[in-house]
């Protein structure tokens, strides 16, 4: 029989030479901050709120004319190609993500996502 000291060892080993070495990735909050101040004021803003109200440059409108009346006239009058999705903290995902694919099929590309403290 081995002696127990030797069994521990090479197990010892073993679980070092297979575990994964994963590096944690981290979001820097200062950036997330400065781009909060650099957002562009022609940008279309459309903001959800948590009883699943939307809002698009403060006006109410519904997700099944979102795209019609809302990004599209929005875009019409002027503003940027950027659009900003501020979501409240307790809002559906699945709203959101609605929210998000009507941006796209607007012809929007360039969307980004924030949330409501």
């Amino acid at each position: 029989m081995t002696p127990l000291w030797g069994v521990v060892c090479i197990l010892l080993i073993f679980f070092m030479v297979t575990t994964l070495f994963i590096k944690e990735l981290a979001l820097d909050r200062n950036q997330a901050s400065q781009a909060r101040a650099d957002l562009d004021e022609t940008a279309v803003t459309i903001r959800i709120g948590q009883n699943g109200q939307i809002f698009v440059q403060s006006r109410p409108v519904g997700i099944g004319v979102l795209r019609s009346a809302g990004l599209e006239a929005a875009l019409a009058a002027g503003n940027g190609p950027g659009t900003v999705i501020i979501a409240e903290r307790r809002v559906n995902a699945g709203l959101m993500v609605s929210v998000l694919d009507q941006a796209r099929l607007s012809g929007i590309d360039d969307i980004s996502l924030a949330a409501k403290r």
